[in-house]
């Protein structure tokens, strides 16, 4: 084992998503202080692929996200990309099981410095190159010890290095790794992108890389050879930051354009208010905009806050991937729903009575707020359901009770064009939907020879988490990845117990 843990922070969602929630963060990251208000937002990434997280504290004091490692560790080594906003500086801390071990410190005046955990500072050093908005990438190797070896590097150069006492409790190990905000004022803030964590127990990954590396996150793309069952799927699944009020007497629709052919069965929103209201979902193609009539819903009645209202259509309607069509409801009673503001697509509405039912044909309709409004479907293929950012959980996903039961997935190539690869990670967001905790492998196929990787036989619970392993080379060769050969490669889940 030496790659312990990789974030490249794009699963998560979009720019568009927003705010990260805390079942998302924290089925991958294992909690984090509240004092620092929410888990992270996703912004644009550091680096030329994917996303990033910006972490905002409220208050002026230290909040960070933590991740519990695999084991004691008594060496980590690792890297972040950055981006500081003043007065906000980057944090990394090293916990054993409840003690902070020692910390790095880098703030935008261009102070880079490892404290130990009771405060006291090791070694610091100031660089004019640490500035606001400027992306960083930072690397650490540090022995934990009351006289052990440490050494800090920005853009692949040393530093602040030495000897020194790098614990604060009996324990010369930490087992907690923690990244956040060291301050906040007023706007500040940090961005962080493509982390990496390694120990020493390998002979591959155990050295900083100092080459400023990038994470690509690829999905699904292709089925290549599955067992497991498709339980559901949706089409333009959207995350809530806002909240907006529907009036009565109208319909409300958004544009949708399924990426592959399925069967929409129903339609959602999330209701931010209790009611007694009756509500029934529509679809209708599209010419310039909503047009005629598909299908109409049966009458549901009554909401709950904050809980998907599922409309089901009286007759599922087949989508060709590709097409527009347009998707909402009508209701008789006005009411507050979630919305998404920065969503490409915007709802629109128009007058309609409820106890006529559903129009045939729509003339025009009016710009309104973005509701968040998605079709459950039914599709053909698995890897549509495990492959939407962020991921919904059951109501976009696939089933298996059988030990034995596989799934493998083709992915598309890479395009970054890496000329050294030091490691794929595979991960799967997996709970369990029968009593008790199940385990399961994560493999990679490669030119058919399948590997486990660093992990095997990962418990599955009943809450939503993210599974990991780490393949440092190539099963199949037992060298190092060659783009071709992670490009042609296959990966999924095998359910082991």
């Amino acid at each position: 084992m030496a790659t312990i843990f990789l974030d490249g922070f794009d699963k998560y969602g979009t720019p568009l998503t927003g705010v990260v929630s805390a079942s998302q963060a924290f089925a991958e990251w294992n909690g984090g202080q509240s004092t620092h208000g929410p888990t992270g937002t996703v912004v644009s990434g550091l680096s030329a692929k994917g996303y990033a997280w910006q972490l905002t504290a409220n208050s002026l004091s230290n909040g960070v996200i933590y991740r519990y490692l695999n084991g004691n560790k008594s060496r980590l080594i690792g890297g972040v990309r950055f981006q500081i906003y003043s007065p906000t500086g980057l944090l990394i801390q090293f916990v054993d099981s409840s003690t902070v071990q020692c910390y790095i410190n880098v703030l935008p005046t261009g102070y880079v410095a490892l404290y130990n955990g009771s405060g006291t500072l090791i070694k610091a050093t100031t660089l004019p190159i640490i500035t606001n908005l400027i992306t960083y990438y930072l690397e650490w190797d540090i022995t934990f010890g009351s006289s052990a070896s440490y050494s800090l590097y920005i853009n692949g150069t040393s530093v602040v290095s030495g000897t020194g006492n790098t614990i604060s409790s009996a324990n010369s190990w930490a087992q907690i790794f923690a990244l956040g905000v060291s301050y906040s004022g007023i706007g500040g803030y940090v961005v962080v992108d493509d982390l990496y964590l390694f120990d020493t127990a390998g002979s591959t990954n155990n050295a900083v890389l100092l080459t400023s590396p990038v994470i690509e996150t690829r999905y699904p793309s292709s089925d290549s050879s599955v067992a497991f069952a498709i339980n559901a799927g949706t089409v333009n699944y959207m995350v809530g930051n806002g909240t907006a009020l529907s009036s009565s007497n109208q319909t409300y629709l958004i544009k949708i354009i399924p990426s592959v052919n399925c069967t929409i069965n129903s339609i959602s929103a999330v209701p931010n208010a209790g009611s007694s209201a009756n509500f029934k979902g529509v679809i209708y193609t599209d010419s310039s905009g909503p047009h005629s009539l598909l299908s109409g819903g049966t009458q549901i009645t009554g909401t709950t806050s904050g809980t998907a209202l599922v409309l089901p259509l009286t007759t599922p309607q087949s989508l060709a991937a590709g097409t527009v069509y347009w998707i909402g409801f009508i209701s008789d009673t006005g009411l507050s729903f979630s919305t998404n503001s920065s969503y490409p697509v915007t709802v629109v509405y128009t007058s309609s009575t409820y106890s006529s039912g559903p129009l045939a044909t729509i003339a025009s309709t009016t710009g309104a707020g973005n509701f968040c409004i998605w079709g459950n479907v039914t599709p053909g293929v698995q890897y549509y359901e495990v492959s939407q950012v962020p991921p919904p959980g059951d109501i976009s996903s696939i089933t298996a009770t059988s030990v034995g039961t596989s799934d493998l997935f083709g992915f598309p190539a890479l395009t970054s064009n890496p000329t050294v690869i030091y490691s794929a990670g595979v991960k799967a967001y997996t709970r369990t939907i029968t009593a008790g905790n199940r385990t399961v492998n994560l493999q990679i196929s490669s030119s058919s020879v399948i590997g486990n990787g660093n992990t095997s036989n990962l418990m599955v619970t009943g809450s939503y988490l993210y599974l990991d392993s780490y393949f440092d080379t190539d099963p199949n060769t037992g060298a190092a990845w060659t783009q071709s050969n992670i490009n042609a490669a296959t990966s999924g889940i095998i359910i082991t117990e």
